[in-house]
């Protein structure tokens, strides 16, 4: 039987309404699986040991089946997080009942700087103002909040502003990711991109002061067979510094591919604290 990592990135779509510069996530033409097969990955995962699926994209709310996806995960007894920009998702959603983790973008400390990043002209207040209303909603007791926030040089001299952003929400993990020079962030990468030193000084400095939440760096390096992404046809891959590799379709009876030989021991193991920044 092939053991999974024991958290997977499950991309439902690559359809999304932003247009970030820095995105390394499917392309928005991406073919998608059907319900159904969606469905069947989740199981095939689920006997191959997977213990917490996150629901990613594209801007996964798009799809209008994934109340019915979550509610799966859930039924199958793994943690469920739901990676989304926040533009459709609003109170008392039925989703927020299966979900253990929400993983929302703050890239930026007001309006305007969030906008240099995702091009998003109402986002930082979605974000904000939904998060706000969770704090105190039935949800937020059995709900994780993990924000993440891509580096590059339209931000990098914010990032101290941004932590007094979050200090006053009610968050978890903050999650801080160095630019990856995959997808569309290979286009920008060379203008945009901070060396991994910069960015872990500024970190290492935050970290002293007391945020009242997790501080977790993810450099580029680290990303390096660290992770599965099953795609929205199926393909499984994992990523490379600079690309990913292609191991099948999950869907194919013939499919097999032996995880904790190609990842380390150590991200095998440990990929929950390399995708949410906790360790359990």
């Amino acid at each position: 039987m092939i053991k999974f990592p024991r958290v997977v990135d499950l991309n439902v779509n690559g359809a999304c309404n932003l247009n970030c510069f820095f995105c390394y996530g499917p392309s928005k033409d991406a073919a998608e699986l059907k319900t159904e097969s969606i469905l069947r990955c989740i199981d095939i995962l689920k006997g191959g040991g997977v213990e917490f699926i996150s629901i990613t994209g594209g801007e996964p709310t798009l799809r209008s089946d994934l109340l019915t996806i979550v509610a799966h995960v859930k039924s199958k007894g793994m943690q469920c997080a739901l990676h989304t920009n926040g533009h459709f998702l609003g109170r008392n959603n039925p989703l927020l009942q299966y979900l253990s983790w929400i993983a929302m973008p703050l890239d930026g400390f007001d309006s305007k700087s969030h906008q240099r990043m995702r091009g998003d002209s109402v986002g930082f207040e979605r974000v904000t103002t939904f998060l706000d209303w969770l704090s105190s909603s039935e949800h937020r007791p059995n709900l994780q909040i993990k924000i993440g926030t891509v580096v590059t040089r339209n931000n990098v001299n914010q990032l101290k502003r941004i932590s007094g952003v979050l200090s006053k929400l009610d968050i978890d993990v903050w999650k801080i990711h160095e630019l990856r020079p995959r997808g569309m962030g290979a286009v920008s990468y060379r203008k945009t991109h901070v060396d991994n030193g910069e960015i872990r000084r500024i970190v290492e400095e935050i970290q002293k002061s007391e945020t009242g939440y997790k501080i977790s760096y993810s450099s580029t390096s680290q990303s390096d067979g660290a992770y599965m992404f099953v795609y929205p046809d199926g393909e499984v891959r994992t990523p490379k510094v600079d690309g990913y590799v292609s191991h099948g379709c999950l869907l194919n009876p013939n499919f097999e591919f032996d995880f904790a030989k190609e990842m380390s021991v150590t991200n095998f193991n440990n990929n929950v604290e390399l995708a949410y920044g906790i360790q359990d």
